[in-house]
This record gives C-alpha cells, sequence and structure tokens, in this order.
C-alpha cells in the first residue's frame, strides 16, 4: 500500500468518522425535541381533557337555559291564554252585570208604578 492509498482511506475514515458524529449529534438532538414532544403532548392531552370537559359544560349549560326558556315560553303562552279567557269572561261579567242592573231598573219601575197606583 502506498502513502497515498493510505492518505485515501485515512480520509474516509475520517469522513465516516465525522458522517456518524453528526448522526450522533442529530440523534441526540431529535432524541431531545422527541422528549419535548413527548412532553408537550402529555401538556396538551391534559388541555384537550379540559376543553373537552369545558365544552360539555358549556353545552349541558346551553341546555338548561333552552330548557328554562322554554319552559317560560310556555307559562308566557298560558298566561297569555287565560288572559284571554279572564277578558273574554270580564266582558260577559259586565254584560251580565248590564242585563241584571237593566232588569232590576224594570223592576224598580214596575215597583214604583205598582204602589204609586196603590195609594
Amino acid at each position: 500500500m502506498t502513502a497515498t492509498d493510505l492518505a485515501k482511506r485515512d480520509m474516509t475514515e475520517y469522513a465516516t468518522f465525522v458522517a456518524l458524529k453528526n448522526n450522533q449529534v442529530a440523534m441526540r438532538d431529535a432524541h431531545t425535541r422527541l422528549a419535548s414532544v413527548r412532553h408537550n403532548n402529555k401538556y396538551l392531552d391534559g388541555i384537550v381533557e379540559d376543553y373537552a370537559r369545558f365544552s360539555k359544560y358549556l353545552r349541558e349549560s346551553n341546555e338548561s337555559k333552552i330548557d328554562a326558556l322554554r319552559k317560560l315560553t310556555g307559562y308566557v303562552d298560558q298566561m297569555k291564554q287565560v288572559r284571554q279567557m279572564t277578558d273574554r269572561e270580564l266582558k260577559s261579567a259586565l254584560s251580565n252585570q248590564r242585563e241584571i242592573l237593566a232588569e232590576i231598573a224594570r223592576l224598580r219601575v214596575e215597583i214604583e208604578g205598582e204602589v204609586t197606583t196603590k195609594i
């Protein structure tokens, strides 16, 4: 083997050594990033779980508000119907009252007429 062949072989081995070192550094960096991502994923998993719980709470809260509003709407409709019935009943009662008062007035006139004719 000549000195040139030895130098070429040494250069090749050195290039391989440098490539291995670079790969080691890249692997170490990748491992560090992976560990960080793994830690962040655990953190993000916790955030996702918190968001899911909060989303469920909001959904249940909104559903209970909707139920309350439906009940309130039903109550208002019922009160409106009662009021309409009360208005009709009041008009009917006033009409009956007028008829009774007219009958009382007619009877009063009739009684006064009988009383005056007997005197």
